[in-house]
């Protein structure tokens, strides 16, 4: 699924930051990621906070699933 919005969760960036850890790149790599990324993310547009809330209401159902 691709990206819609630039806007992520503080979870979802943790986990992706503590995935990235202790991994060795050169710096050649780092500014190719670094360039490749500002171009990607130049695209995507920020998403509006009220949009937002109306996507989270619809996608949070008020029915409970009961659990054993």
């Amino acid at each position: 699924m691709k990206r819609t919005t630039r806007n992520l969760s503080s979870i979802t960036k943790e986990k992706i930051s503590s995935s990235m850890k202790n991994r060795a790149k050169s710096q050649e790599t780092r500014k190719r990621i670094s360039d490749a990324m500002k171009k990607y993310w130049s695209t995507i547009p920020t998403a509006n906070p009220e949009t937002m809330q109306d996507n989270k209401d619809k996608n949070n159902p008020d029915t409970k699933i009961p659990t054993l």
